[in-house]
């Protein structure tokens, strides 16, 4: 995984599992015909977020990521650029006004944050 915002790079390579099932966020639109009859119709619009999760990833990643939201992207103010393990290159934002960080054993963590492209 990469994270870029201008000349300032972080890349990790221990791989992030994510949901494999795509967020959506159901909309209903309304709307009144000229002879009074109410017309409802539902859309399940998908929504830009993905939520990245790391399983015992090592300290130097933990610390990197951190770093990373707090100095480089300071939280959800920055937009910065992020490729996921697949290679794909996405523009994007912190979800999270904070990461959250478990740690699981000596040195090692489980990251989880959350992204929504812009």
């Amino acid at each position: 995984m990469i994270f870029e915002l201008g000349t300032n790079r972080f890349e990790t390579n221990a791989p992030a599992q994510y949901p494999a099932v795509v967020s959506t966020k159901l909309i209903q639109a309304k709307d009144t015909s000229a002879s009074g009859i109410v017309h409802v119709e539902s859309f399940n619009v998908i929504e830009n977020k993905y939520t990245y999760v790391f399983v015992d990833a090592s300290e130097s990643v933990y610390i990197g990521i951190m770093e990373w939201f707090i100095n480089i992207a300071q939280g959800m103010l920055n937009v910065f650029t992020l490729t996921d393990d697949l290679g794909i290159v996405r523009t994007v934002r912190f979800l999270d006004s904070q990461l959250e960080g478990n740690n699981t054993a000596f040195q090692l963590w489980d990251i989880t944050f959350s992204v929504e492209v812009v």
